[in-house]
């Protein structure tokens, strides 16, 4: 029973990888039929936050007056933020590019999370990991030099949405055993589509 679980979550986990993929693609694709980031950002996460309000049967709970600030701070830096650099990189230079500097987010997360957690520590393999991929990110956003221009634009706006989300998770991380996933998630995609309306309008 408890590999059959195991099996379901890695397929879970590889779906997860395979949608998030495609969402690159799609988004250029989106790019580059005239929509805006934000406006990107807004219909995707006003869509799915019908569909889970939908899901908790329309259900709206209320945190503590210090929890909501958190929740509606990953709403802007995992939201907003993110999407929006993500978004906007996509748009000035290749999608390959982005999907690979995206993908040091595992890093800077385990990075904020050793600042500011007791519970985290630096381990050797970690260490060799950090540099192998530090080094692999500095030749692809450097590929042709120091000019800050171009390619290189999208490249450090795509470095920028990997430290959003990795501030999200470091937030995200002091709600998770507090309240379920479901509420947290719901409330981090409407405040995430709020604060993208009030960045809209300037």
């Amino acid at each position: 029973m408890k590999q059959r679980n195991t099996i379901f979550y890695h397929i879970c986990a590889l779906a997860t990888v395979a949608a998030w993929g495609v969402s690159f693609i799609c988004t250029r694709v989106l790019l580059d039929h005239g929509l805006t980031p934000i406006v990107i950002y807004i219909y995707r996460f006003s869509l799915a936050y019908i569909a889970m309000l939908m899901l908790s049967k329309f259900k709206i709970h209320f945190l503590r007056a210090a929890d909501e600030l958190k929740v509606a701070a990953c709403g802007l830096t995992g939201g907003t933020l993110y999407f929006w650099t993500e978004n906007t990189a996509l748009s000035l230079t290749l999608v390959s590019n982005v999907a690979f500097i995206v993908n040091i987010t595992p890093l800077l997360t385990t990075l904020l999370v050793i600042l500011f957690s007791n519970n985290e520590r630096f381990t050797r393999p970690m260490l060799a990991g950090s540099v192998v991929a530090l080094i692999g990110v500095s030749m692809l956003v450097f590929q042709d030099g120091f000019a800050f221009g171009g390619s290189v634009t999208g490249a450090l706006l795509a470095f920028a949405a990997a430290l959003s989300w990795a501030l999200y998770s470091l937030i995200f991380k002091f709600l998770q055993n507090k309240y379920s996933i479901m509420c947290l998630t719901r409330k981090v995609f409407f405040y995430g589509v709020v604060s993208s309306m009030i960045v809209a309008l300037f």
